[in-house]
């Protein structure tokens, strides 16, 4: 299940629609889902607004002025995240 998120979200970095697709899910099922950027954006909309929280957080405390950065490059999982 983890491999075919991965692969979905990496998808969605760069198109508007992903498909999922898990053999064998449970019980002999399988799992075919199309997910829009959108809907994926909505899902982790409470992550990406603690990181938001937490950058504001630390440029405070860093006594750094928002306006004097280029860019936030993020090193993680989330790298390939469009929202983020």
């Amino acid at each position: 299940m983890m491999e075919a998120i991965e692969k979905a979200r990496k998808i969605l970095s760069a198109d508007k629609e992903a498909g999922i697709n898990i053999d064998f899910l449970m019980e002999e099922e399988d799992l075919n889902r199309s997910l829009k950027r959108d809907e994926f954006e909505e899902i982790i909309d409470p992550i990406t607004n603690r990181f938001s929280e937490l950058l504001i957080e630390a440029l405070q405390i860093s006594g750094i002025n928002p306006d004097d950065l280029h860019s936030v490059e993020l090193i993680s999982d989330a790298t390939r995240t469009p929202k983020v």
